[in-house]
């Protein structure tokens, strides 16, 4: 067998082996093995490499172990599949953590919503009792002026202020407790849209 007939036979086999880029690259190396021995030591290389099919193998075998042994350097495809696999079977196993915090997260929400909303409704008609038993103490003692003195009148007008003064700071407290739960809610939502569209 002449080196033609070798390099022929080789390339033949490895045709469909390889990408046509690596054959090319295999074959001018042994092209240019075969060159710098010489004509006189052709069938010294032949005996050397053995045959087109041995070779084939051992080139195979190599490679395989080489992809196994190097991924970065011969498997960048196989490499980057593997990443998006394992990033999907997380996605997949983390998918029910994430469910279920984003579920119990919503349930905390919902929960204080209530909460606030309850105390705000409670403190708003508590102020408002006091205002009105404020204003009806004040109007009983002005009523008791003529019958039972400037003492009876200055305590129910006295008491009647008090309670009204009551009254006012917790419709104020309920005023603020919403708006603050207001500011709050308008930033969480602002928060969990632009995480969104940072996402996306």
């Amino acid at each position: 067998m002449t080196r033609e007939d070798y390099l022929k036979e080789l390339r033949l086999r490895l045709s469909h082996r390889m990408t046509m880029p690596e054959l090319e690259r295999m074959m001018g190396y042994y092209g240019a093995y075969f060159e710098e021995a010489g004509p006189q030591r052709e069938a010294e290389i032949i005996r050397e490499l053995g045959t087109p099919e041995e070779l084939v193998r051992r080139i195979t075998e190599g490679r395989i172990e080489k992809a196994l042994e190097c991924p970065d350097a011969g498997s960048g495809g196989r490499k980057s599949s593997a990443g998006a696999l394992w990033g999907v079977i997380l996605a997949v196993c983390a998918a029910p953590i994430a469910i279920s915090l984003a579920v119990g997260l919503t349930a905390l929400t919902v929960a204080l919503g209530l909460v606030v909303l309850c105390a705000a409704v409670g403190a708003g008609a508590a102020g408002v009792g006091c205002i009105a038993m404020g204003a009806v103490a004040v109007w009983a003692g002005f009523a008791a002026l003529l019958g039972h003195g400037i003492a009876t009148t200055m305590y129910f007008v006295g008491g009647g202020m008090l309670t009204a003064g009551i009254g006012l700071l917790l419709l104020g407290g309920v005023v603020f407790l919403v708006g603050a739960a207001l500011r709050g809610a308008a930033w969480l939502l602002e928060r969990v849209l632009r995480r969104g569209e940072a996402r996306a």
